[in-house]
């Protein structure tokens, strides 16, 4: 929408007690656009997805995280191990960063390992990128555990692949 549309629309959904109801819609449509574009699909490789369809919605993106991180935390790691590969690819880094850290960081309440797991696995790439060795050490430190007791020989391969890199970045 136009800038001006999209403040007057929520200006009305506000005064007629439908804003919470609005984002949450927003929300779940846009995490359902990023998941269809760059989500997993069981054995697929994450590559070679059309990410071009995810850049006129950035903005959309972005709130739809915010909403998600205040009010559905399972759903916003669902969305950024979603949206970690397109962070990096289109050079998000520090956005990224800062998205992934305060979901990590955050907790683990309404969380499930699985989820947990697949975030931790899908940062590593934005923290090469970022050469931060020391933050890739501690998510990679967890993911392999996690992946571990979950019994995913797939995931436990890409999780530990991460060690490798690790060891190439410090010499």
């Amino acid at each position: 929408l136009l800038e001006t549309m999209a403040e007057f629309s929520v200006q009305k959904s506000g005064d007629a007690g439908e804003a919470d109801t609005a984002r949450a819609r927003h929300a779940k449509h846009f995490a359902a656009s990023a998941t269809a574009v760059a989500g997993r699909r069981g054995d697929e490789l994450r590559n070679n997805r059309n990410f071009a369809l995810l850049d006129p919605q950035h903005d959309n993106l972005r709130a739809a995280f915010e909403w998600l991180c205040a009010h559905d935390r399972a759903q916003a790691f669902v969305l950024a191990d979603c949206l970690a590969i397109y962070w990096r690819i289109r050079g998000h880094l520090a956005e990224a960063r800062d998205r992934l850290n305060k979901l990590i960081d955050g907790g683990r309440d309404g969380v499930g390992d699985r989820e947990r797991a697949q975030l931790l696995t899908a940062s590593c790439g934005i923290y090469f990128e970022l050469r931060d060795v020391e933050r890739l050490k501690r998510i990679v430190e967890e993911a392999v555990p996690l992946w571990t007791a979950l019994d995913d020989p797939a995931e436990i391969g890409l999780a530990t692949s991460w060690q490798g890199n690790i060891a190439w970045m410090e010499g």
